[in-house]
């Protein structure tokens, strides 16, 4: 997947039909019931993922709030910009950041993602890159709340408005999906086929050697999955190495 924006911060909303437009954003306002900062975050982000497509074109409404918003596809300057404006409609401070995808050879080819103010602290998320990671039965949070450090692991920042210094405080971390340790995995998984889950997605705090991290994955599994019962063929692995983050799927 590519994401293509010719730097998107110098673009302006440009909408034709404003009563349409906001007659939907009060539509999909009307669906983020949370009160709290987090929790606004949260339900609009899930809303964005759930209803927008990421497509690779040059269209102007896909750079603007109206691509997402009422057509439903857009490339990330125009995720990024319905995400700042909800998230600014609710009260959240929220604004954009400029960059670069550390696999995008292209000089000429940026990436838009924001940057939000959660419980007086900014942190990185990318919806973008959530919704290239999603699919239409689960959400990815790889992206939720990262710090300079954690998004640069595979994003470059390029502009920013503020410094983003909270490590560990993401999607994963405060809802305890992170696993320590092998022998927790393997306690885990073994809890999940025994009650006939069928995926779930954690994140590891660090990892020795990255590569290697399926490899151990999958060794585990085919370990617990042959001394358990359970109504599973076979799995799959998700991996997003960069981030430290697995989804395993049993079908």
């Amino acid at each position: 997947m590519k994401w293509i924006s010719r730097d998107p911060l110098k673009r302006e909303v440009d909408s034709k039909d404003h009563d349409l437009l906001d007659e939907v954003v009060e539509r999909i306002l009307s669906k983020v019931t949370a009160t709290s900062d987090f929790g606004i975050e949260l339900q609009i982000h899930d809303l964005l993922l759930k209803n927008v497509k990421y497509v690779n074109k040059e269209r102007n409404t896909e750079h603007t709030i109206e691509g997402p918003l009422l057509n439903k596809k857009a490339v990330c300057e125009g995720i990024a910009k319905a995400m700042k404006y909800l998230m600014n409609r609710k009260g959240v401070e929220c604004e954009m950041v400029l960059g670069k995808l550390d696999d995008e050879e292209d000089d000429d080819i940026y990436h838009a993602w924001n940057v939000v103010r959660i419980d007086g602290e900014w942190y990185h998320v990318d919806v973008t890159a959530d919704i290239g990671i999603s699919n239409g039965k689960s959400f990815r949070y790889d992206y939720f709340n990262l710090s300079d450090e954690e998004i640069s692991m595979d994003h470059l920042i390029i502009r920013s408005p503020v410094t983003c210094n909270v490590s560990r405080n993401g999607y994963y971390h405060r809802m305890g999906l992170v696993i320590n340790t092998q022998k927790e995995f393997k306690r885990i998984l073994e809890e999940k086929l025994e009650n006939g889950e069928s995926e779930f997605t954690f994140k590891l705090p660090s990892a020795k050697d990255p590569e290697k991290v399926t490899t151990t994955l999958m060794r585990h599994i085919e370990e617990i999955t042959e001394i358990v019962e359970h109504p599973f063929k076979r799995y799959e692995i998700s991996p997003n190495p960069d981030q430290l983050v697995y989804t395993i799927r049993f079908l």
